[in-house]
């Protein structure tokens, strides 16, 4: 099983700020540009669709965050309990 190199409540190295920078701009750029001018479309109106879409979606949320980065969720619960069970049981 894989572990996870950081955990809800860790904060990033400044060599793995820029590295998950990196990773997101990357990731943005050949999601918003790159795909749509592949196939043609203008990436303005990908650029335009996403900002709207990300507005609406907090919008209808109402701000909220989403479950899979709230420090309330289960999932993330489960494995700092496990993290901390894990630490007593050493010797």
């Amino acid at each position: 099983m894989n572990k996870p190199i950081l955990d809800i409540q860790d904060r990033p190295t400044a060599g793995q700020w820029v590295t998950l920078s990196l990773q997101h701009l990357f990731a943005m750029f050949g999601a918003t540009i790159l795909v749509p001018y592949l196939v043609g479309l203008d990436p303005s109106i990908a650029l335009l669709t996403s900002g709207l879409g990300t507005l609406a979606f907090l919008l209808i949320t109402k701000w909220q965050v989403p479950a899979y980065l709230a420090p309330r969720s289960p999932t993330l619960r489960r494995s700092s309990r496990r993290k901390r069970l894990a630490a007593r049981e050493r010797p």
